[in-house]
């Protein structure tokens, strides 16, 4: 039987594929579970190479395999022969002469097919969404496709045939790839279209769980999201190591970094910084989409698992005026968490801001209507004050928070000093607040 050929599989690449995985960085790793979930969409890692330069030749194999739409024999012979050339071809691990520790596992030509087909179905299908995201004005109705042969996962065959609006958080998590050797696809649809079908559109609202997902023989555990199946009552989740969008993780940890790095950096430049990265429509749509996966699992779940977003930063104009006042803060990113919001659709229900505010947080944050100093605590705040359907809503910013977060690839909690949105409110009379001394307007008007 001849041998395989992707690009007939899936379909010449699009130049977004070839974009994307040439903009992936390294992470060395001995183990798959090592860089877990979203760090392969940033990331090229090969389990069990922890040699750099043998890690470049893989990468660059792929690339080329990619932008010349080359065969797995093709691709498996240029590689063969470097990996035999550095000793890297073979069974059995490989020890570092000089120190005696184990720098990696021998490849062969069952793990150049994995890692061949992952990487280009993985980069094949992040330039398909970006595709698809882009034209989701047009055909906002996205289906999940499974190929229902003799090969198909039970659980893929189960999902085939779903629909789900493009923002849907659904996507943010179970768009395919969902496994090794995953062939599901997304195909989309117009509303004329969808009708004409006679598709049903489905919701994943109060349907995604956060569950602790076995990734090794060892028992070991890592967090992930599950779909409950409202017509089976089953849990869908990705194969251990996927359960990533790498299409949307691009942009948001473009984003997510930038802000990480603005929040150490001094507040005037993440102010410009984050402000520009925001100002892009498909950053704020990533940025946007992820909180709105946070606070629908945290509405779900009435949970909270200790995660932290940075979803904004303070503009010029405030940051002026606090500087004025000797309050300039020492990281001008804003974020929050989601025990704070868990907290917040705690109030009463008079008091409760919309499911809706919460989830569009990154979006509202850029259009507040005035932004107060508050000096009432012993730690001063803003307030931020936004139109609500039911009078004005109210944000309380504090100032230079630390938080201990964990971090998703470590596990390790890390302190962060950051502007933390503590909680919100409906306020139905606002104005009043600028009579009371310890309220100040510093921009907009209430």
């Amino acid at each position: 039987m001849a041998t395989p050929d992707l690009k007939y599989a899936i379909g010449l690449p699009p130049e977004k594929a070839i974009e994307y995985f040439e903009a992936k960085g390294y992470a060395i790793g001995f183990r798959w579970q090592d860089v877990w979930a979203e760090a392969h969409a940033q990331a090229f890692t090969v389990a069990g190479v922890l040699k750099q330069d043998v890690l470049e030749d893989i990468r660059g194999a792929v690339s080329a395999a990619l932008k010349k739409g080359e065969t797995l024999a093709d691709f498996q012979q240029r590689l063969q022969a470097l990996l035999e050339q550095k000793g890297w071809w073979g069974t059995g691990q490989i020890v570092d002469k000089d120190s005696g520790e184990i720098v990696g596992k021998r490849l062969n030509a069952r793990r150049l097919e994995t890692i061949y087909r992952t990487n280009l179905r993985s980069a094949y299908m992040a330039g398909q969404y970006q595709s698809q995201l882009a034209n989701a004005h047009k055909r906002p109705w996205w289906k999940y496709v499974a190929v229902l042969d003799r090969r198909t996962r039970p659980r893929h065959r189960a999902m085939s045939g779903r629909v789900f609006r493009y923002d849907d958080p659904f996507w943010l998590t179970f768009y395919p790839p969902n496994g090794y050797r995953c062939r599901c696809d997304v195909v989309t649809y117009s509303d004329g279209a969808l009708e004409a079908r006679g598709l049903t559109p489905s919701n994943s609202a109060g349907r995604l769980e956060s569950v602790e997902q076995l990734v090794n023989r060892q028992g070991e555990t890592r967090p992930t999201t599950g779909y409950r199946d409202p017509a089976t009552g089953e849990l869908f989740t990705a194969d251990p190591g996927f359960g990533f969008n790498a299409g949307h993780a691009a942009l948001f940890k473009l984003a997510q970094v930038l802000m990480e790095r603005g929040a150490v950096a001094s507040p005037r430049l993440a102010a410009m910084a984050v402000g520009e990265a925001l100002a892009h429509p498909k950053v704020l749509q990533a940025v946007t989409a992820n909180t709105r996966r946070m606070v629908q699992t945290v509405a779900a779940s009435r949970q909270a698992r200790g995660e932290l977003l940075h979803v904004g930063a303070l503009t010029r104009p405030v940051l002026d005026a606090l500087e004025q006042r000797t309050l300039l803060p020492a990281s001008g990113v804003l974020s929050v968490r989601d025990e704070d919001v868990l907290h917040a659709m705690r109030d009463g229900k008079e008091q409760a801001l919309p499911l809706a505010f919460w989830e569009t947080l990154p979006q509202q944050l850029r259009q507040p209507r005035a932004i107060l100093l508050d000096r009432s605590q012993a730690r001063p705040a803003l307030l931020y004050v936004f139109d609500a359907p039911d009078g004005k809503g109210k944000l309380v910013v504090v100032l230079d928070y630390e938080v201990k977060v964990r971090n998703p690839e470590t596990g390790k909690k890390e302190r962060v000093t950051t502007n933390l949105i503590r909680t919100g409110r409906v306020v139905h009379q606002v104005e009043t607040l600028t009579h009371e001394p310890a309220y100040e307007v510093l921009w907009g008007e209430v």
